[in-house]
């Protein structure tokens, strides 16, 4: 069975489109409700993990936008001029890879504060 390029962009686009949506709404939610989660388990428990919430959120809202620009935008509109996507792309996986970098400095942060 062979499917056709239009089914199978049809496709990928109807299974992205969630996942991407999805990524995008968890990074505002940590953003914003997350956030103020944390803070009321601070008042209770000192030591949070504040800063990781918030750079969690924007590292999911950077996925959320990186997924959907690749997988959706790219074959919706497969002539967009790459001179035009390029730097947005390049911008929002800049930004994904700082905050994983920003992650593993805060937990190792966190290791060590534990330890001594």
């Amino acid at each position: 069975m062979r499917v056709s390029r239009t089914t199978s962009a049809a496709l990928v686009v109807a299974t992205a489109m969630p996942w991407a949506v999805l990524m995008v709404v968890g990074g505002i939610w940590l953003l914003t409700r997350g956030t103020a989660a944390v803070i009321a388990l601070t008042l209770r428990e000192p030591g949070s993990m504040l800063g990781v919430v918030q750079v969690g959120g924007v590292f999911w809202l950077a996925a959320g936008q990186l997924l959907f620009m690749s997988l959706v935008a790219d074959r919706l509109f497969p002539r967009a001029s790459r001179r035009l996507v390029a730097p947005f792309e390049i911008v929002t996986t800049v930004v994904l890879f700082s905050c994983v970098a920003w992650l593993v400095v805060l937990m190792v942060q966190a290791l060590m504060g534990q330890g001594g």
